[in-house]
């Protein structure tokens, strides 16, 4: 999610950039999954300037069972 609003688009509140489906977990059991989370991944388009591009600025990321999940969060500045 970017954090600026300053912004030259207009960006969704929440993206999915990746998921990983953790099977036959059992109650109070946890599993380790790893995300790699590129740039690219982060890209949006400038319609007006017709180019994608990744803006700097604070974003957050989430992990969890739904995108209203925010007990698992990481901010990262580009």
């Amino acid at each position: 999610m970017k954090m600026s609003w300053f912004s030259r688009a207009v960006h969704p509140l929440r993206r999915l950039i990746g998921f990983e489906r953790l099977y036959s977990l059992a109650p109070g059991e946890s599993r380790r999954a790893e995300f790699i989370v590129k740039p690219g991944d982060l890209e949006i388009y400038i319609e007006s300037e017709g180019r994608k591009l990744v803006e700097p600025g604070a974003y957050l990321l989430y992990a969890g069972g739904s995108c209203l999940d925010e007990r698992v969060c990481a901010q990262i500045d580009l």
